[in-house]
C-alpha cells in the first residue's frame, strides 16, 4: 500500500509541471505578439520625434494648390509625405507624395485638387524595419491664401 502512495505523489508532481508548462505556453502565445507590437510602436514614436516637418505656405489658384514643405533636422527614414487638404465644408482630401524633402530641404508640391483648399497640413510617413510606412501626427493646419 505504501508503494502506491509514492507513485501517486510522482503523478501529481508530473501533472502540476505539465499544467504549468501549458499555462506558460498559452500566456506566451498571447503576450509575445503584444510585446513585439509595443516595441515597434515605441520605435515609430521615437522616429516621429526625430523628424520635423512644417508647412510654411500654401497658395491656391482655382482648384489647384502649391504647398511648401520644409523638413528640419532629423534623421528618421521618411519615405512618404501626406498632404491633408481641408475644404470650406470641413471635408478633407489626402494626397500622398513619395518624393520627400531631404533633411534641411524645402520642397514645393503642386496638386490638382478639384476644389479650392482652405487649409493644409502635412504628415511624415516613416518606414519601419519591415518596410511598412506609418504616419506621424500631422502638422498644425496652415491657411491657404489665393
Amino acid at each position: 500500500m505504501n508503494n502506491k502512495r509514492g507513485v501517486s505523489e510522482v503523478i501529481t508532481t508530473v501533472v502540476i509541471i505539465l499544467i504549468s508548462v501549458i499555462a506558460i505556453a498559452v500566456l506566451g502565445s498571447f503576450l509575445l505578439p503584444l510585446i513585439a507590437k509595443s516595441g515597434s510602436k515605441v520605435q515609430q514614436a521615437e522616429a516621429c520625434l526625430t523628424v520635423s516637418i512644417e508647412v510654411p505656405s500654401c497658395v491656391v489658384a482655382a482648384t489647384s494648390a502649391n504647398v511648401t514643405v520644409r523638413r528640419n533636422a532629423g534623421t528618421a527614414n521618411m519615405e512618404e509625405i501626406r498632404l491633408i487638404f481641408e475644404q470650406e465644408t470641413g471635408a478633407t482630401k489626402v494626397v500622398s507624395e513619395s518624393i520627400v524633402p531631404s533633411e534641411l530641404e524645402t520642397r514645393i508640391y503642386s496638386e490638382e485638387l478639384g476644389f479650392s483648399a482652405k487649409r493644409v497640413s502635412a504628415a511624415a510617413g516613416i518606414a519601419d524595419a519591415q518596410g511598412n510606412i506609418n504616419y506621424c501626427n500631422p502638422t498644425q493646419p496652415v491657411a491657404c491664401r489665393e
